[in-house]
């Protein structure tokens, strides 16, 4: 089963590497509330910093609304500011404010200036002149609570929980150029719809995935793609289109699945965790959601730190699977040299339900950036190939929510009685691999 074994780990993977920080080589380094985040883009401008709009969002927990082309509202803690591009005149309530630097806005982003927006919404900003950063400290709570402690909590909460169902939707935007020229042009575009549900104990998950591809042909006239995957604690099963229930060996041991889940009911242990990989968090306002009243975190990462534990945790998920040849040790090492070199954006946002404390609801943001040079994953007498470019440059968008709900109601396991073995020289599942 080796072919789609090392297809669900490289989908593993993907998902893995999602959650790692930013290397881009244009930026600076900020440190927030003692730790370190680098912010991609970010430049000086006479003494003045200048951060995209969509990061400071992040980091000061604010919302943004554009009046018109070139005026935006920026709401935080009880207050707006708004920002005209091009005028150093910012609106506070009835107040008219000089600012140092008038907001510039680009093909792809809108730079604002830090230090004025980070103390109006209530940081107190330093300059280290040795390490050229600028140092924002702020405490948030919401009834008592830090942004971590309430995370920890609400940790808690869902490890109590023994069953829930999700749903979800996820656009993702591909590009992709070989040796300068472009390989999709338009760009690909898919839409993933989601929806499934998971039983902790004993372990069980079912996620239905209906995928809507566009922009290319003949993709573009292709139907909806439809996959099902069931895992217990010891079989995964997979439905492809056109196929009937598949079961094989889970692609890792589920000790690791059960190990993992107690150490995140430990909020000693989750703490840590959090530290470790170089989180950092900030409250946006609370909101009400058809009729619920919501607290509101936001999630950004310290790229080096997280790239450390992304790099562990690999090696580790990696580590509990044991090649079945050669072939498949040496696919590992191609997995690891491809997401070594990854450039990444990720943010996310948690909406945690006040009456339970469950995380009901998720935003994520992710753009990935892989450089590869296929020719090395070659053999000699492929590399030799004028047919192979010798540079492939993938960016892929990803912006998504993710809901939980029907919390502890009965788990519905789908029917895979008549499910086969997979079989990987099966002839039939050439389309499959």
């Amino acid at each position: 089963m080796r072919k789609l074994r090392l297809g669900l780990v490289l989908a593993l993977v993907i998902s893995l590497v999602c959650c790692l920080p930013a290397l881009a080589d244009e930026g600076m380094n900020l440190k927030i509330n003692e730790r370190d985040i680098f912010v991609p883009n970010a430049y000086v401008d006479n003494g003045t910093t200048m951060i995209p709009l969509d990061i400071l969002s992040k980091i000061a927990g604010t919302s943004d609304q554009w009046i018109d082309d070139n005026k935006v509202a920026i709401t935080g803690n009880n207050k707006t500011i708004t920002l005209t591009i091009g005028s150093t005149q910012a609106v506070s309530g009835d107040e008219t404010l000089t600012i140092t630097q008038a907001p510039v806005k680009t093909d792809t982003d809108v730079f604002v200036p830090l230090r004025f927006l980070a103390s109006e919404f209530g940081f107190t900003v330093n300059w280290d002149q040795e390490n050229q950063k600028a140092l924002l400290d702020r405490v948030q709570t919401r009834d008592g609570m830090t942004a971590m402690e309430l995370l920890i909590k609400s940790n808690q909460a869902s490890q109590a929980v023994n069953t829930f169902a999700m749903d979800g939707t996820m656009q993702i935007s591909l590009k992709a150029v070989a040796d300068g020229e472009s390989m999709l042009d338009p760009s690909m575009n898919m839409t993933t719809y989601l929806e499934g549900s998971v039983q902790n104990e004993p372990l069980q998950a079912y996620i239905k995935q209906k995928v809507a591809i566009s922009g290319q042909q003949p993709i573009e006239d292709m139907e909806d793609m439809v996959v099902e995957t069931y895992m217990t604690e010891d079989k995964m099963y997979m439905k492809a289109p056109g196929q009937g229930w598949m079961a094989m060996d889970l692609p890792f041991p589920s000790d690791y699945i059960k190990e993992q889940q107690e150490l995140q009911s430990n909020p000693l242990i989750a703490a840590e965790q959090m530290q470790e990989m170089g989180l950092v968090f900030s409250f946006g306002d609370d909101v009400s959601i058809d009729g619920k009243d919501y607290y509101v975190v936001n999630t950004i990462i310290d790229q080096e730190k997280f790239q450390d534990v992304y790099q562990q945790t690999l090696t580790e998920v990696l580590g509990t699977m044991e090649p079945e040849s050669v072939e498949d040790a040496a696919v590992f090492e191609q997995m690891n040299k491809i997401f070594d070199g990854a450039d990444i954006n990720y943010f996310y946002t948690v909406y945690i339900d006040k009456t339970n404390l469950i995380s009901s609801i998720v935003d994520f943001d992710c753009q990935l950036n892989l450089n590869i040079n296929p020719k090395e994953f070659a053999t000699d007498e492929e590399a030799a190939s004028e047919d192979i470019p010798e540079k492939v440059a993938i960016n892929m968008l990803m912006k998504g929510t993710f809901n939980i709900k029907d919390l502890d109601q009965p788990f519905v396991a789908p029917d895979v009685s008549e499910a086969t073995e997979f079989n990987p020289y099966d002839p039939a599942m050439e389309s499959v691999e």
